[in-house]
């Protein structure tokens, strides 16, 4: 049989690879199908995180313009499915930016379970700091992580950011 002989031919990490491809093929013959609750429920999960993650933005907006800043567009994607065991896979995403702070909010399925991420970017007030918060929460808990890092320089400066 030529399978026989092209597995031969392999070396051992192409192997490993074809090996893996081969099991997915066996593993989408017994695929469980997702069932109709299951699907709406997750597309309403993302429905609500969205409506989050934009009510989010819409506050970042109103405290900017109260100091006389600015917050970008509201902007992001991703998309839901299933594993071969019909548990949800997957992630949305969405950021926006208020001058020297960035934030990215996640909703992530792994293996059905689910994990909400936000994260915060932000230059300290002398520009000699960049801070990293993060506030991850899933099956009931939230950890919240905070880190400094020294700011490093401006890689490629904006031309209407020179003077």
């Amino acid at each position: 049989m030529e399978l026989h002989a092209i597995l031969d031919d392999l070396n051992d990490d192409e192997l490993i690879a074809a090996e893996m491809h081969l099991k997915g093929i066996l593993l989408r013959r017994r695929q469980t199908a997702p069932s109709e609750p299951g699907e709406a429920r997750l597309r309403q999960r993302g429905e609500e995180f969205h409506t989050l993650a934009e009510q989010h933005w819409k506050e970042a907006g109103r405290k900017a313009k109260a100091s006389g800043g600015i917050v970008s567009g509201f902007g992001g994607g991703g998309g839901f499915g299933f594993d071969f065991k019909g548990r949800p896979t997957g992630k949305l995403s969405y950021e926006y930016t208020n001058l020297d702070e960035c934030f990215v909010e996640t909703l992530r399925f792994v293996a059905g379970q689910e994990i909400e991420i936000r994260e915060r970017f932000a230059l300290s007030d002398d520009g000699k700091e960049l801070f990293y918060e993060q506030a991850t929460k899933s099956g009931g808990r939230v950890e919240q992580h905070t880190e400094s890092f020294p700011s490093g320089e401006l890689i490629v400066p904006h031309p209407s950011s020179a003077e």
